[in-house]
């Protein structure tokens, strides 16, 4: 029988946790500490204390076949582990702006309507029994730039990282084997471990506490025990990463409807709707110095909604649900829950939300100016222009979601229509922005001037007119960004800005020409998905 296990995980020193997407001089933290960590600390000290192959008999199977498996460590509030906030919730743009500042209360909804983005304040939150009241949850973190200078060679590499600040306590739980629980316990509790880069250099110790009795009932679904009256829908929200393949083996972003049937004992499941993000993941093996290859996974705090037709079974609800889904359930992935309904919702920030001090580097280089010569300046100034542009690409998806949720009749044009966009807006960028910009005037004088091109004899400009962003039609829109596309229009009104404001940093023509035909590209191949579900 499997027991479950709460623990407190306090940071005493700053913890480099990379997110698997970072660039080679340039390394963002993610933003709780991941069950594949926590269990690494464990490995060793199991191996420190037994002197054994792990990959051998009864360690194997005790380790790598999930008789004690590590879900995520998540900020702690009030007591509670949190949980990552779900996608499925949009607010008007301007109101979300008025709440950084004032940090009142905001309505947040299910549905989008015109002029609505989808919230993206915080990545964890605490949550009442009826899941229709938020407090986000912001985890604290430090930039530091390295500067690496190499005796044999001439050239001084430096790259900034981020990490989690010290002093902040995450909640985890331990899924174990009855009969290991005395061993877990032995080992972990009221211990130091090391996690993450740099353990030797002063990062990586936090110290285990407050590990709770083993329960029969997995803590991470009290949150959720009143949502299960299940009718006519459900819905599953993705806790932690998930990485799922079909069962042709194809790694999917999507849960498989007839997957779902045979889990739940139901007779029909209908998918219905998403809000979802994806991202790559990867890892490193320390045993052979190498990475795991990457794959794309679903994000936590995804949200998948089916139309049902059956009975849940609750004794299978409870076992799919403990069981997890996909590959590297071991170490934290694959968990999720399902409820009977999700509402709209008030949203507020758990504390007064401070300004993370991400740039906390480019202050530094004042510091360092008088040491450093002339080429360790550049190649300073060239990684700030690089963590600069990084933030302005990072934005993209969200810049494409605010403009489609201002976008009217799209379905006026179709697959065939959106995809040719796209395509047209991922060659263009790939041009001179002279180029580039001489091609679009000319394919908006061919569409123009075009006849019977599309269906029922409507021109393909007629059919344009017909699809709206806010008041202008589409190929106005499209016109306008090509026409100022050596600059970046959309920052204008982004706090990005202010957050460099007071430094040397900036983007020449090419690279914000780039972006925007990239943004152009991104919001046409939006639309194609959307006409595909």
């Amino acid at each position: 029988m499997f027991k479950y296990i709460e623990y407190d995980i306090e940071t005493l020193q700053n913890v480099k946790l990379a997110r698997t997407d970072s660039k080679e001089d340039s390394e963002e933290s993610i933003d709780y500490i991941s069950g594949s960590a926590i269990r690494g600390a464990f490995i060793y000290k199991y191996i420190k204390k037994y002197g054994v192959d792990i990959s051998q008999g009864i360690h194997k199977k005790k380790i790598f076949s999930g008789d004690i498996t590590f879900l995520n460590a998540y900020p702690k509030h009030d007591d509670k582990r949190s949980m990552p906030f779900p996608k499925c919730y949009f607010a008007p743009k301007d109101e979300m702006k008025k709440f950084k500042k004032s940090n009142s209360t905001l309505e947040i909804k299910l549905r989008p309507d015109i002029g609505y983005e989808r919230v993206r304040l915080c990545n964890f939150a605490v949550a009442n029994d009826d899941l229709n009241n938020y407090k986000g949850i912001k985890v604290e973190k430090e930039s530091n730039l390295h500067i690496n200078k190499n005796k044999t060679d001439s050239k001084t590499k430096m790259f900034r990282y981020e990490s989690i600040k010290r002093g902040q306590v995450f909640r985890g739980i331990i899924r174990v084997k009855e009969e290991y629980i005395d061993e877990v316990r032995e080992l972990l509790n009221d211990s130091i471990i090391y996690i993450g880069g740099s353990k030797g250099n002063g990062y990586g110790q936090c110290k285990i506490k407050n590990m709770s009795e083993a329960k029969e009932k997995n803590p991470e679904y009290e949150l959720y025990e009143k949502k299960n009256s299940f009718d006519k829908k459900l819905y599953l929200i993705a806790i932690s990463d998930i990485i799922y393949r079909n069962k042709l083996g194809e790694y999917k972003t999507f849960i498989d409807e007839d997957f779902l049937e045979e889990k739940l004992g139901l007779e029909k499941v209908s998918f219905v709707n998403s809000n979802i993000e994806i991202h790559t993941i990867s890892g490193f093996n320390n045993k052979w110095n190498c990475r795991i290859p990457q794959v794309v996974g679903i994000k936590a705090g995804s949200v998948f909604e089916y139309d049902i037709t059956g009975k849940v079974d609750n004794h299978k609800l409870i076992e799919f649900m403990n069981e997890g889904i996909g590959e590297r359930k071991v170490e934290g992935y694959g968990r999720f829950v399902i409820v009977d309904s999700i509402s709209d919702a008030k949203f507020e920030m758990a504390e007064k939300e401070e300004k993370e001090d991400k740039l906390s580097l480019l202050r530094k280089k004042r510091d360092l100016e008088g040491k450093l010569s002339d080429s360790e300046k550049k190649q300073i100034q060239n990684l700030l222009n690089s963590i600069y542009r990084k933030r302005i690409t990072d934005q993209l998806s969200k810049e494409v979601e605010s403009v489609t949720s201002d976008l009217k009749d799209g379905d006026r044009l179709n697959n065939s229509q959106w995809g040719k966009l796209m395509n047209l807006f991922k060659e263009l960028k790939y041009m001179q922005p002279e180029e580039g910009i001489g091609k679009f005037e000319k394919y908006k004088e061919r569409v123009m001037n075009k006849t019977g091109s599309y269906g029922q004899n409507k021109t393909a400009y007629e059919q344009l007119k017909y699809v709206k962003i806010k008041e202008d039609n589409i190929l106005d829109y499209f016109t306008e960004i090509v026409k100022n596309s050596i600059s970046i229009t959309w920052l204008e009104e982004d706090d990005l800005i202010d957050s460099f404001e007071e430094f040397d940093v900036g983007m020449d023509e090419n690279f914000a020409y780039r972006v925007n035909m990239e943004f152009l590209s991104e919001l046409c191949r939006y639309q194609l998905r959307k006409e595909e579900e």
